[in-house]
């Protein structure tokens, strides 16, 4: 007579017996199965990387981008791509890369105006620079130019200057657009000039300048990468550079410092960034190769023949920047009570 106990027996001890082969195996796999987990982190990237810029082509942005691309695209066997997403005060491409999959292959080719200004000083803008991206690396800086059509008869700062008192109505200059450094050291110039200048914002600097190329306006604040072949073409004049030293591209030019405006120092400058939660050990992977490119000599010469400059960092290093550049703009805007939500 059986116990009343044995019927459960053999299920019981067949159910333990399949455990513990389980285990056995898993125990065996275990050894093959390390080396591949977390393997598209190790291999990335695997397939192509955009690199997103909120300037149409032929901005400074844009074309230090396209170079890093390149040289990226050759540095990991995988094809990166610029892609412009341009207008909106650069959110349509924020927001792009903020629900973007945190993956790594949509990165953001920010600047100023989208990863300071705006968060600074605008009301309700849709993202948050500190909570939905992680900082990658610092990219590069390109100094700004005053510049003006030919026909303007100004040649010196302390010249436009006297123009712009003369005028009865405000002389207008352009920008690639609101926010943007080149808006920010327009205005800021004229509050320490005592002037009063009209802004035109445009969508990039390729139709601000194509604009005083043609006369539709006089006065323009651009950068040295964008400016530079319309300077050596003589359709536009350059009157002064707003970094403390002149440029060696434009060593006649002087600063506006050096002009009567001692201290006055603006930069544009673009840095690169990626969805928040992208995993820590992938955001070093991908900061370590935009690092490696920018120090690749055959760049940096192609960053200085367009008038920039390349500025590798750490992704603390970036967020450490960022921080010290969102206090000065927004201090610097509020001095000259820069409104940017009129």
């Amino acid at each position: 007579m059986k116990s009343s106990g044995s019927p459960d027996l053999a299920p019981c001890t067949s159910t333990t017996t399949i455990l513990r082969r389980r285990a056995v195996l898993a125990a065996l796999a275990l050894p093959w199965l390390l080396p591949h987990l977390g393997r598209a982190d190790q291999r990335f990237p695997i397939r192509t990387v955009r690199l997103i810029v909120p300037f149409p082509a032929g901005q400074a942005a844009d074309t230090g981008a396209r170079l890093l691309a390149h040289h990226l695209t050759r540095l990991w066997d995988q094809q990166v791509i610029v892609e412009n997403r341009a207008g909106g005060l650069g959110i349509p491409a924020m927001l792009a890369v903020k629900q973007a999959a945190p993956d790594g292959y949509t990165l953001m080719f920010g600047t100023t105006g989208s990863l300071c200004v705006n968060p600074a000083l605008r009301a309700n803008i849709p993202y948050n620079v500190e909570k939905d991206f992680a900082p990658v690396s610092n990219a590069l800086v390109t100094p700004l130019l005053l510049i003006v059509h030919p026909s303007l008869p100004a040649r010196t700062v302390s010249e436009l200057v006297g123009l712009a008192q003369g005028s009865t109505r405000p002389l207008q200059f352009g920008s690639a657009g609101v926010g943007t450094s080149q808006h920010l050291t327009g205005e800021i110039f004229a509050v320490r000039a005592g002037i009063k200048l009209e802004h035109v914002a445009y969508r990039g600097s390729t139709p601000a300048i194509t604009d005083l190329m043609g006369g539709q306006i006089k006065l323009m604040v651009d950068s040295l990468t964008s400016a530079l072949p319309h300077i050596r073409s003589g359709k536009v004049r350059a009157i002064a550079v707003t970094t403390t030293t002149r440029v060696s591209q434009l060593p006649d030019v002087p600063t506006v410092a050096e002009s009567g405006y001692p201290g006055f120092d603006a930069v544009g400058w673009a840095s690169i960034v990626a969805p928040a939660r992208t995993p820590a050990p992938l955001i070093e992977k991908i900061s370590a190769g935009v690092r490696q490119a920018l120090s690749n000599p055959q760049l940096r010469a192609e960053f200085a023949s367009r008038g920039l400059l390349a500025t590798p960092s750490t992704p603390s290093e970036l967020e450490a920047f960022l921080r010290s550049e969102t206090i000065k703009w927004t201090k610097l805007a509020r001095d000259a009570q820069i409104l940017l939500d009129e």
